[in-house]
């Protein structure tokens, strides 16, 4: 018999959402599915670069990359 799950069950997280700090102070949040950090979030700086090219990131300078959760 398959049990039925608790409405209270914890779900695991398919997105990490991280905080981009920009030269001048301002800041901004970006989400990246869980598969692109798997291994690291080396990457996060590159995909917040491309993103910026595409407009969905502010323009300028990012200084910091944040892991917020």
């Amino acid at each position: 018999m398959l049990r039925k799950a608790s409405p209270w069950a914890q779900k695991r997280a398919t997105t990490v959402m991280f905080s981009l700090g920009f030269g001048g102070g301002r800041s901004a949040y970006m989400v990246v599915p869980q598969e692109a950090v798997a291994a690291g979030d080396d990457n996060v700086l590159k995909l917040a670069r491309e993103r910026q090219a595409r407009g969905e990131v502010p323009a300028g300078d990012i200084i910091s990359v944040k892991r917020v959760r």
